[in-house]
C-alpha cells in the first residue's frame, strides 16, 4: 500500500489567533444575531448563552473563526441543552477524523469514484446496485445516448424499454447533487424525476459532466417506501473504529425524500430520523435547516416516525460491518448508504467523507477529545505511522 503524504493536522491556537478571531466575531454580531432570529424559536437558547458558545470555541477549542459557520447552525448548536462540551463543529471533526483515514494512502482514496466502488463491492460479493452502462451527452445531436460498453451504444429510449428506467449520476457523486430517475410513461414521453420531459430537457444533468453512470433502478421494500415512495429511502449506518481496533457501529438513521424528489439527501431537502439500536426509529425526524422543528411523522404520507420497525435491520449493520473489514479494513470511519430491497439489504455507497448527524444522533465531542485528537498526535509523532489495528 502507498503512502500519501502527510496532510496538515490542526494545531492549537496561538493567543494572537484567539484575540484576532474573537474580533473578526464582534463584527459579525449583529449578522449572527439575525441568523439566531431565524431558527426555530420554540427550542432555541437565548442569545447570550449562543454567543457564549461561539467565543468558548474559539478560546477553548481552537476552533477557528472560519470554521465556525455555517457548521454551528447546520449542527443545530444553537438548540437547547446542546453544548460545545458534547457536539462539534463538523469542518472540526472531519479535520481530526480524515487525517486518520488519510494515513491510509490508497485504501482512502478508493472509494471517492463512485464506478470504482460498485466494482469493488462486486469484486467482494457485496450486494449492490446493478450498473449497466452511462449516460452520454452527444453535442452534435443534442440528446443523450445510453452506453452499454466502448463498442455498444444505443438510444435513450431504447435503454429505458430495456431496463425499465434508469437511475443516474455522476462519478464523483457529493450530497446527491446531480442524481436523476429517469423512466418513460405508459404513452412513451420521458419523465425525469416523475415529470415529463424531452430529450433536449435532459441537457440540464449534463451542465458539468458529459458522462453519467448509470444504474438500474433499486426497487425498496414496501415498509421503507411507505414514508416517500418516489425516492429510495436510505439507512446511513456509520462505523467505526474504537481505541482496540473494532469495528462497530458508532450511529445509525434514517433518510427520506419528500415532496416527489427522487433523493432522500438532507442537504437536499429531506428528513432524517436516528434509528434505535433494536432498529425502531426514535420520535422525531428533523430537517437540516435550523428554520424548521422536529417531525413526528413524514409530512407527505403521515407516516409516524416513534417506534417503527425496520425491516433487515440486523442484516443491514452485518453488511456494513463486514464491507468495512472486508474492502477497507485500516479507515477509521465510513458512512455507508443502505437501501432495503423485499429481499434484503444492498449497499449503495461507501461516504469516507460524510456528515456526522449530531443534531440527530449526539454529539462528537467525547470521541474527538478522548480518542481522535490523542491518536492523530500520536500519529504525527511517529508514535503510530500508520492507524493499522489486526481485525478478528
Amino acid at each position: 500500500m502507498s503512502k500519501l503524504k502527510q496532510p496538515d493536522t490542526p494545531t492549537p491556537l496561538s493567543f494572537r489567533k484567539k484575540l484576532s478571531d474573537h474580533w473578526k466575531l464582534f463584527r459579525k454580531k449583529a449578522e449572527i444575531y439575525r441568523e439566531w432570529e431565524a431558527t426555530w424559536q420554540a427550542d432555541r437558547k437565548d442569545f447570550q448563552e449562543v454567543w457564549r458558545d461561539l467565543v468558548c470555541l474559539i478560546w477553548k477549542y481552537d476552533v477557528p473563526f472560519r470554521m465556525l459557520f455555517p457548521g454551528y447552525w447546520e449542527e443545530h448548536m444553537h438548540k437547547k441543552g446542546r453544548t460545545p462540551e458534547q457536539h462539534v463543529i463538523w469542518k472540526e471533526w472531519n479535520a481530526w477524523r480524515s487525517f486518520l483515514d488519510w494515513q491510509c494512502g490508497e485504501e482512502y482514496k478508493k472509494l471517492y469514484s463512485k464506478e470504482e466502488t460498485l466494482d469493488l463491492f462486486n469484486e467482494h460479493g457485496i450486494p449492490c446496485p446493478s450498473h449497466v452502462g452511462f449516460l452520454i451527452w452527444d453535442k452534435e445531436q443534442g440528446k443523450a445516448r445510453f452506453q452499454q460498453n466502448e463498442r455498444q451504444t444505443s438510444s435513450l429510449t431504447e435503454a429505458l424499454q430495456e431496463y425499465g428506467g434508469l437511475f443516474v449520476k455522476p462519478d464523483d457523486l457529493v450530497q446527491g447533487i446531480g442524481c436523476a430517475k429517469i423512466q418513460l410513461s405508459e404513452t412513451g414521453s420521458i419523465l425525469l424525476d416523475g415529470k415529463p420531459t424531452s430529450e433536449e430537457g435532459l441537457s440540464i444533468l449534463f451542465a458539468k459532466t458529459e458522462k453519467l453512470q448509470a444504474e438500474r433502478l433499486v426497487i425498496q421494500h414496501r415498509d421503507l417506501a411507505a414514508f416517500h415512495p418516489n425516492s429510495v429511502n436510505t439507512l446511513r449506518i456509520i462505523t467505526m473504529k474504537d481505541s482496540s481496533g473494532n469495528i462497530t457501529v458508532n450511529r445509525s438513521l434514517l433518510r427520506m425524500g419528500i415532496g416527489g424528489r427522487c433523493v432522500d439527501n438532507w442537504c437536499t431537502g429531506g428528513l432524517a430520523v436516528k434509528i434505535n439500536r433494536d432498529g425502531t426509529l426514535s420520535e422525531y425526524a428533523w430537517f437540516e435547516k435550523p428554520t424548521q422543528g422536529p417531525q413526528t411523522e413524514h409530512p407527505d404520507t403521515g407516516v409516524t416516525f416513534k417506534g417503527y420497525k425496520l425491516p433487515y435491520w440486523d442484516e443491514s449493520v452485518q453488511l456494513a460491518l463486514h464491507a468495512h473489514r472486508a474492502l477497507v479494513p485500516n479507515l477509521f470511519s465510513v458512512g455507508w448508504d443502505v437501501a432495503i430491497t423485499p429481499t434484503g439489504p444492498i449497499l449503495i455507497e461507501a461516504n469516507p467523507n460524510f456528515s456526522i448527524f449530531q443534531p440527530i444522533c449526539g454529539g462528537l465531542r467525547p470521541m474527538l477529545t478522548q480518542y481522535v485528537k490523542p491518536m492523530c498526535r500520536a500519529v504525527m509523532a511517529g508514535e503510530k505511522p500508520l492507524i493499522h489495528f489486526s481485525q478478528d
